[in-house]
C-alpha cells in the first residue's frame, strides 16, 4: 500500500478516494525525476493549461452574495442525496438554533456566492497546488501515474478555490467549523490546510484509505472505524455515535434494503422471509432512501406477506428502538454495526467474496451472522432466550 504516514495533509488530496488501494509501494521509493519523463512534462503543460482555465472561470462564475461570515459558525456539506447530511442536524444541530450555511459541493453557482475571491489569491491558491502536484505525480507505475493525473486534472481548481474560501472564511471568523460527511470530500482536504477548524460525521461505515483530510474531530459508528481514524489522525477526538442497548426483545425482524437493486438478489431475500415468517416473526421491511420503491421489494410484496414497510427518511437506529427487534438483515448496511452495538443480532446477506464489503474497514462478515453458511446458528439462537447474549459476545469477539 502507499505509505499512508508519508503524505502531507497538503497532498492528500490528491491520493483521496479508493482507486490508489491496489499500489503496494511506497510513494517515495515509487518515484523518479520528472526531468526523465516527457510524458510528465506533457501532462503537467495539459493540467496548466487546462487548470488555468477552471480557476478563471470559477472567478468569472462568482457571484458577491452579501452574506456576513461573522454570523455563521457552521458551514455544512450538502452533495446531491439530502440523508448523507442527516447526522449534523441529528447530533450538532437538532434543534436548528446554531445558523448554518450549506455549501453545495457539486453546485458551482452555490459556493462561489459565499465570498468573491480576487483573481490572484486564486491565481495564487493554483500555482501552489500546481507545484504540490508536480513535487508527487511522476511515479514509475504508469496506472498510478494516470491515476494522479486524472485527479488533479478533474480536482485542482475546484480544490485551489475551496483554499481560498476556506482561508477566507477562517480570517473572518476564526469560530468557523466545517462538517463534512465523506472521508474523501475535496472540500474537507481544502479546509483542514487552511486553517478551518473540520469535523467528520460519518454517514456510514468508514471505507479503507491512503489518505483522509486531517480532521480535527470525527463521529464514526464503529471501534474499528474509531481505532483507524485515532491511529492514522494522531489524536483521539474521535467518537462513536451513541447508541443505548434496546430493554425489551421482540419478536420483530428488521430487513434493511440496499441503496441499489442490483446489489440484492430476490430469491435470498423471499427465503430469508419465508423462513422467518414459519418461525412466527413480524417482517418489517426498511428501505433505503436512495430507493424508497425499490422494484424487488415491489415483487417480494406480491408473493410474501410482509407486515410492515417504512419508506420514510426513519434511519436504521429509529427503526431498531421503535420496533426492538431480536434480528436484523442487511448487505453491507451500517444498520448491521448499529444492531450489534444496540444488543439486536444482524444477519449479512453479502458474499464473502464482495467489493464493499471488502473496502469496508468494519469486518461486516464476521460481527454479523453470514445468512449462507452460519443458519444453524439462527436456529441455536431461537431455542433459548439466553442464547441471545451469547450469540452476541461470540459476534463481538470473533
Amino acid at each position: 500500500m502507499l505509505n499512508k504516514s508519508k503524505i502531507a495533509p497538503n497532498v492528500r488530496w490528491l491520493f483521496g478516494g479508493l482507486n490508489t488501494l491496489k499500489f503496494s509501494s511506497d510513494i517515495r521509493s515509487n518515484q523518479r525525476s520528472l526531468k526523465n519523463s516527457k510524458k510528465n512534462y506533457l501532462k503537467a503543460a495539459i493540467l496548466l493549461l487546462y487548470g488555468l482555465i477552471q480557476i478563471l472561470y470559477l472567478y468569472i462564475t462568482q457571484t458577491k452574495t452579501g452574506i456576513n461570515l461573522k454570523q455563521y459558525n457552521h458551514y455544512v456539506i450538502k452533495a446531491d442525496e439530502d440523508h448523507m447530511h442527516q447526522n449534523y442536524h441529528r447530533f450538532v444541530n437538532s434543534d436548528g438554533s446554531q445558523p448554518f450555511i450549506y455549501l453545495e459541493v457539486f453546485n458551482k453557482k452555490n459556493f462561489t456566492s459565499i465570498k468573491k475571491i480576487s483573481k490572484y489569491k486564486l491565481l495564487k491558491s493554483f500555482y501552489k497546488n500546481y507545484c504540490i502536484y508536480k513535487q508527487n505525480s511522476d511515479f514509475i507505475n504508469s496506472k498510478l501515474n494516470q491515476l494522479v493525473f486524472s485527479k488533479g486534472l478533474k480536482s485542482i481548481a475546484i480544490y485551489s478555490y475551496w483554499c481560498c474560501l476556506f482561508k477566507e472564511i477562517s480570517a473572518e471568523n476564526k469560530n468557523a467549523v466545517l462538517f463534512s460527511f465523506s472521508p474523501f470530500s475535496l472540500a474537507g482536504y481544502a479546509a483542514t490546510c487552511n486553517s478551518m477548524k473540520t469535523i467528520y460525521l460519518a454517514h456510514g461505515l468508514v471505507a479503507k484509505f491512503i489518505s483522509i483530510p486531517a480532521y480535527s474531530e470525527a463521529y464514526v459508528y464503529s471501534k474499528e472505524d474509531q481505532t483507524e481514524l485515532i491511529n492514522y489522525l494522531g489524536h483521539k477526538k474521535i467518537d462513536l455515535y451513541p447508541i443505548a442497548c434496546i430493554k425489551n426483545i421482540t419478536k420483530h425482524i428488521v430487513v434493511f434494503l440496499g441503496a441499489n437493486d442490483s446489489r440484492m438478489t430476490f430469491q435470498d431475500l423471499s427465503d430469508l422471509i419465508n423462513f422467518f415468517k414459519k418461525r412466527d416473526f413480524i417482517i418489517i421491511v426498511k428501505t433505503h432512501p436512495a430507493n424508497a420503491y425499490s422494484d424487488i421489494l415491489n415483487d417480494l410484496s406480491k408473493i410474501n406477506h410482509i407486515d410492515k414497510i417504512i419508506r420514510d427518511r426513519q434511519n436504521a437506529i429509529q427503526a431498531i428502538n421503535k420496533y426492538q427487534p431480536q434480528f436484523t438483515v442487511g448487505w453491507s448496511s451500517t444498520g448491521l454495526c448499529e444492531s450489534l452495538r444496540a444488543g439486536v443480532i444482524p444477519i449479512c446477506l453479502s458474499k464473502k467474496a464482495n467489493h464493499v464489503v471488502d473496502i469496508a474497514i468494519y469486518p461486516i462478515i464476521r460481527r454479523s451472522i453470514s445468512w449462507y453458511d452460519e443458519k444453524d446458528l439462527i436456529d441455536t439462537t431461537l431455542k433459548n432466550p439466553a442464547n441471545h447474549r451469547a450469540t452476541l459476545n461470540l459476534l463481538e469477539s470473533r
